[in-house]
């Protein structure tokens, strides 16, 4: 898979997570599991971002030689 593609995945599994919970508050019910791992997936989605921005200053400074 490739990283775009598991950056898709990740962002639709939080806006479908995003979804179930706002149905969950509105009908009063708990969201507890839910809102666990909505958080492991923006931990996830944070990671990658931060590590890519890495990549890309390490790529972008030895560019310049």
């Amino acid at each position: 898979m490739k990283y775009h593609q598991f950056q898709d995945r990740i962002e639709d599994q939080i806006q479908s997570l995003n979804m179930l919970i706002d149905e969950k508050i509105l009908h009063g019910i708990s969201y507890k599991a839910e809102a666990k791992r909505h958080k492991a997936l923006i931990r996830w989605a944070r990671r990658d971002r931060k590590q890519r921005s890495l990549f890309a200053k390490f790529a972008s400074f030895t560019a310049l030689f």
